[in-house]
């Protein structure tokens, strides 16, 4: 099983690991760039976050190269070399003289509450997995990557994999340091990071952001949507406030505009405006950034681009997929999940447009912005200092069939930034106040749980079965111990707590979007996956009466969810062996 196989059993290792780690990716981000004894500054005050995104991102285009000419294994050596040599660098520029930065964004006076609140996500973002994302695919992904290549891939089983981006390459961190939330701890450091930069001047966005319900789900998700949301706003504001001026920023300033873009196929479609809008701010260096831009590209894009023509035969797969091969059913059914999954592409369900401003239902509380949204939404002014870009962005997610919150983050970020609350009415501070004592409470009430009640360091079972989606089913399997492939007909998703011989019907799910005959495409995957054993209910059971089924067991099923108030039924599946099929 990948997740045991992989990550400390004693949580207290992950803990003290996770912390040694934030210390040093924090005090290497605030220390100076010396060469030849010279201090070189670039991009004013915002330099601390941008070394941090530079180190993340150079990791990342070492990763493609190992995995390009196949030596994954390596990756391992290089990072713990690479984290070796930033730890002294750290240790040796402590005693810098100059630093004078680190001390003032350091200085305690005025960021008490700051360091408390980051204090209540710090200890959030140490948890064990739990997010459904990042167990069925982001982390999935990134281990399998890690440990076996992308040769072996059985796209029937993990058509998910489809997806993989420089986001996937980076959690590859995770398994070489065991760390199963290595992915979360960024997201809450370039947020930590990028807020004591800005507090004194902007601290209206770290308190917009913390009152936002949303801000549980992205500090808490291995899936790096803060980190890369946080990013996409530190290079607007370059822009915007035209701080790129040497030639240096311009080719660091493309980098991580490159970076951002290659962390998920939909980004470039957010990277394509700000590359034009920075192009028409720098038009006198158009030459220059022309030239850069292909640098970039090759370092940053082709290796990626690379990886995936290779292993899949489509370098932005799964879309497009006519331009790259005849059109295959599999990819084309893929890209309409990903489109209409939880989008308005297919959806009847017109609670969904009313997500992004306030929950629906008690299981999505932390699934909204709140109504500081669809305030920062009908003003003007705010629209008119931010050249319209969140609008701009929420119309290119609409274009793509998308409406779930999540997917505006990049323009909630920056009408957050640049909002000044002594423009708006008192009751925008009164609904600040309310989300935000909302957040708070129900944060610290997470936090009560977990370490106290479910006693999450000394053993985090307890946490997995509660809040861990699969992770409880995956126990009922140990208990078969069957040796041939098993089609659960009742798991919509694969898992990093499943074992190998464990078939999803996500795939299967997504040809039915193609109006596919269900019962003709369940009996071909069973036939190609040589699958000997099938869980299903008995809605489902008669449709397969043709196979033979004989019943040898039954198994225990939960779809956990990460939210305490919602305690989810243990409900019964069936185990049947499959005999003569009759089909």
């Amino acid at each position: 099983m990948y997740y045991n196989n992989i990550y400390f059993e004693n949580p207290l290792f992950s803990f003290f690991i996770s912390i040694f780690l934030s210390l040093i990716i924090i005090f290497f981000s605030l220390s100076p760039v010396v060469i030849k004894k010279k201090q070189i500054n670039f991009f004013s005050n915002y330099q601390p976050i941008i070394l941090f995104f530079l180190f993340f991102s150079f990791v990342t285009v070492i990763f493609n190269f190992l995995i390009l000419f196949k030596l994954n294994m390596i990756m391992n050596v290089i990072f713990i070399f690479f984290l070796f040599l930033t730890s002294l660098y750290v240790f040796y520029y402590k005693i810098y003289k100059n630093n004078k930065r680190k001390k003032d964004i350091l200085k305690l006076n005025d960021k008490k509450f700051l360091y408390s609140i980051f204090l209540i996500f710090f200890l959030i973002s140490f948890l064990p997995i739990s997010d459904a994302d990042s167990i069925a695919i982001h982390q999935l992904l990134a281990n399998y990557v890690y440990f076996n290549g992308l040769e072996k891939i059985n796209l029937l089983k993990n058509i998910e994999f489809l997806s993989l981006s420089n986001s996937e390459i980076l959690l590859i961190i995770s398994p070489i340091l065991k760390l199963e939330n290595f992915g979360a701890l960024l997201n809450v450091l370039s947020f930590f990071i990028f807020s004591l930069i800005i507090f004194k001047k902007k601290n209206n966005f770290f308190y917009f952001l913390i009152s936002c319900p949303l801000i549980i789900f992205l500090i808490s998700t291995q899936k790096l949507q803060l980190f890369f949301g946080i990013l996409y706003l530190v290079l607007f504001i370059l822009v915007n406030e035209n701080l790129i001026k040497k030639k240096l920023e311009i080719f660091i300033f493309i980098s991580l505009l490159a970076f951002y873009a290659s962390a998920k196929i939909s980004y470039i479609l957010f990277a394509i405006p700000l590359y034009i809008y920075f192009l028409v701010f720098k038009k006198d260096e158009f030459k220059l950034i022309i030239f850069y831009s292909l640098i970039v590209f090759f370092i940053v894009f082709s290796p990626i681009f690379f990886i995936k023509y290779i292993y899949f035969g489509n370098p932005i797969a799964p879309f497009f997929d006519d331009l790259f091969s005849s059109g295959r059913e599999a990819y084309q059914s893929y890209a309409l999940s990903l489109r209409s999954s939880e989008g308005w592409l297919l959806t009847k369900n017109y609670q969904s447009f009313l997500r992004p401003f306030i929950p629906t239902t008690i299981s999505q509380l932390s699934s909204s912005f709140g109504l500081l949204f669809l305030l920062f939404l009908i003003n003007i002014d705010l629209h008119k200092k931010t050249k319209f870009f969140p609008i701009l962005i929420i119309l290119l997610v609409i274009s793509t069939g998308q409406i779930l919150p999540r997917y505006y983050l990049e323009a909630f970020l920056i009408l957050s930034f640049y909002c000044s609350i002594n423009k708006f009415p008192l009751i925008t501070k009164i609904i600040k106040d309310i989300q935000l004592i909302f957040v708070l409470s129900f944060s610290i009430i997470f936090l009560f749980y977990s370490y106290f009640n479910l006693n999450v360091l000394d053993d985090k079972t307890k946490f997995l079965e509660k809040f861990s989606i699969t992770y409880f089913n995956s126990q009922q399997y140990k208990n078969i111990d069957l040796r041939a492939n098993i089609l659960d007909l009742n798991e919509p998703r694969t898992s990093i707590f499943f074992h190998d011989k464990i078939f999803s019907t996500r795939y299967l799910y997504n040809q039915k979007l193609l109006n596919k005959n269900f019962k003709s495409e369940v009996l071909d995957y069973i036939d190609k996956n040589d699958v000997k054993y099938i869980v299903v209910d008995n809605d489902l059971k008669p449709m397969l009466n043709c196979l033979n089924l004989e019943k040898i067991g039954e198994i225990s099923k939960k779809i956990a969810i990460r939210n305490f108030l919602v305690e989810k039924k243990i409900l019964k599946s069936y185990l049947y062996k499959l005999n003569n099929s009759n089909c």
